[in-house]
């Protein structure tokens, strides 16, 4: 069996965006419904309207329809502007367990951003559920992180 089918362990993605601190952070939680892709990665697909971040813990990240319709994606449980946030990541209420992503952002030379995210705990979610999961979002992460510097650094 392949290791990539019954990997569990945590996704590392890293991107360094051409703004400051405060501002890589202000995109990604302030402005994510102007990167996220929606049209791909939301749960109300062709009737989605939006997607939003409630900015402290304890907050919730979800996305509305055009009908109003609210769809959970996490809650926040660490709000530390500019510099990290956490999410208890749990899109599909059905799941066993919640997953965990966190997401730093670090100064870098010449005022870039160094932005980090890790989403872990995919062995709550059981192996075959976890390692399924864990593929999907490996891929799905690359897009969206992709879409989120194409607004940092714009």
């Amino acid at each position: 069996m392949s290791t990539e089918l019954t990997d569990t362990s945590p996704i590392t993605k890293t991107v360094v965006v051409d703004c400051t601190v405060e501002h890589a952070f202000e995109v990604f939680t302030a402005r994510i419904a102007e990167w996220w892709p929606l049209e791909t990665h939301s749960i109300f697909k062709d009737e989605v309207d939006t997607v939003m971040i409630e900015p402290h813990e304890g907050g919730e990240l979800y996305e509305l329809s055009r009908n109003g319709e609210r769809g959970h994606w996490a809650t926040v449980t660490a709000w530390d502007p500019p510099h990290r946030m956490m999410l208890s990541w749990r899109v599909n209420p059905t799941t066993p367990a919640p997953t965990e992503i966190e997401l730093t952002f670090a100064p870098e030379a010449d005022g870039k951003t160094l932005v980090t995210l890790e989403h872990r705990g995919w062995e709550l979610l059981g192996p075959d559920l976890g390692a399924q999961g864990r593929q999907s979002y490996h891929e799905g992460w690359d897009r969206t992180l992709g879409c989120y510097a194409d607004v940092a650094n714009g």
